[in-house]
C-alpha cells in the first residue's frame, strides 16, 4: 500500500491532522510541502498561500492521495509520527520489544514480529488514542518495510474499530 493510498483510507479529518500540525509547528514543512505538491502541478505557491487556510488544506490533502504526491506524503506522515507522536512510536516499539530511542528505532526495524506483542502493541495504542490515528500509524508503520508485516495486517483487519 503507499502512502496515498493510505491516506484515502483515512477520514478527511484525521488525514488533515498532519498538514495542519505542520502548518501550525513547522511552518517551513509546511510551506515546503504546498511548493512540492504546487510544482508538481505547475502552480505557484504564492497562488495557494492566498487561499484560506481550510482550502490550502484541502487541495493538499487531494493531492496527497493522488499517485503522484505519494511520495511527498509519505515523507511528512513519517515526520509527523516522529515529531508529533513520539510516544506512539516509543509505545508500539517498546512493546514490541524493538530498542528505541522515544520513538526513534536503533538499528533496523526486524523482519518478523511476534503477534502477541503486536496485539498488545495495539491495545496500548488503541487505550491512548482515537482509532482513526492509530490506524493511520498502523498503516504508515506497514510501508516501513516491503510487504509490511502480516501480524500487523492481521490487527489491521481483524479490529473492526482499525477499518
Amino acid at each position: 500500500m503507499t502512502a496515498s493510498e493510505i491516506l484515502t483510507l483515512t477520514p478527511d479529518d484525521t488525514a488533515s491532522a498532519p498538514i495542519l500540525w505542520f502548518r501550525e509547528n513547522e511552518r517551513p514543512v509546511y510551506s515546503s510541502a504546498l511548493a512540492g505538491l504546487a510544482g508538481q502541478k505547475k502552480l505557484r505557491p504564492v497562488f495557494l498561500q492566498k487561499k484560506p487556510v481550510a482550502e490550502q488544506v484541502k487541495w493538499m490533502l487531494t493531492q496527497m492521495r493522488t499517485k503522484q504526491g505519494s511520495s511527498l506524503a509519505e515523507h511528512l506522515l513519517q515526520l509527523f509520527f516522529m515529531k508529533a507522536h513520539k510516544d506512539m512510536l516509543a509505545t508500539f516499539c517498546d512493546k514490541l520489544g524493538i530498542e528505541n530511542d522515544e520513538g526513534t528505532v536503533e538499528g533496523g526495524l526486524p523482519d518478523s514480529l511476534d503477534a502477541a506483542k503486536v496485539k498488545e502493541g495495539v491495545d496500548a495504542l488503541l487505550a491512548d488514542n482515537d482509532a482513526s490515528l492509530v490506524a493511520l500509524y498502523l498503516r504508515v508503520f506497514q510501508i516501513q518495510r516491503p510487504g509490511g508485516w502480516p501480524e500487523v495486517a492481521e490487527q489491521l483487519e481483524a479490529r473492526s474499530e482499525l477499518s
